[in-house]
């Protein structure tokens, strides 16, 4: 009887543990394809406006000859549920703590978004549109364009975000990135980063960034320690 149930038992125990596994795994996936099918996803298209300067990136342009930024392009709702209250913000990391300088806040685009809907959208944003933490811009309207010429990527990021009728915030985040071709700077372009819920600073801080601007800071320690300033 003892060798019955030992040959019993064991199948009828994993056949419980496997329909336990099988049932939260289901759960598990069930829950993110609701998330997913409630997360409202914008995508926009940069593409530069008849008059523009050259400066910058396609749709992302400094203008340097009035001090502003411009940006451009289509703004596209990606998914099934509405996206409201859809802003933009710029984050530039100027030093290696991740509390980036955010001047250019809360800029309104549009009250809401239908599924599948379009919008063209251009805004030129000046120092008038900044909010300052202090008496002094730290990055202004076009700062973000004036990172160290020998990295990679331009150290900030724009971000489109918007809410679910719940009240759920979805965050697009792009980049700026350098095209070298041949040792030979060819100019910019702006990249998607990635899809994430309300934007976190400290958790968007890339490594990468992070190392360079470390490196940087190393730098200039150093040379301000070879040459110190006398007081005449």
């Amino acid at each position: 009887m003892t060798d019955i149930l030992a040959t019993i038992i064991p199948p009828v125990i994993t056949a419980a543990i496997a329909a336990a596994v099988g049932s939260s795994v289901f759960y598990l996936f069930s829950r993110r394809q609701r998330r997913i099918d409630r997360t409202p996803v914008l995508l926009f298209d940069f593409a530069d406006l008849a008059e523009h300067e050259n400066l910058g990136a396609v749709g992302f342009r400094n203008i340097e000859s009035k001090l502003e930024l411009l940006i451009s392009g289509t703004l596209r709702k990606v998914g099934l549920v509405l996206a409201r209250d859809i802003r933009l913000d710029i984050y530039h990391f100027q030093s290696s703590r991740p509390q980036p300088t955010h001047e250019i806040a809360n800029i309104h685009i549009a009250d809401a978004l239908e599924p599948g809907a379009s919008l063209s959208w251009s805004k030129s944003v000046r120092l008038a549109d900044l909010t300052v933490d202090g008496p002094y811009y730290k990055s202004g309207s076009t700062g973000v364009f004036r990172d160290d010429g020998n990295f990679r990527y331009y150290h900030y990021h724009v971000v489109f975000s918007c809410k679910n009728v719940q009240g759920e915030i979805s965050s697009s985040i792009y980049g700026t990135e350098k095209i070298i071709e041949n040792d030979t700077f060819e100019g910019n372009k702006m990249l998607v980063v990635r899809q994430v819920g309300g934007y976190k600073p400290e958790a968007e801080f890339p490594a990468e960034w992070r190392s360079e601007i470390d490196a940087k800071e190393l730098s200039v320690k150093h040379l301000t320690r070879r040459h110190p300033h006398h007081d005449l």
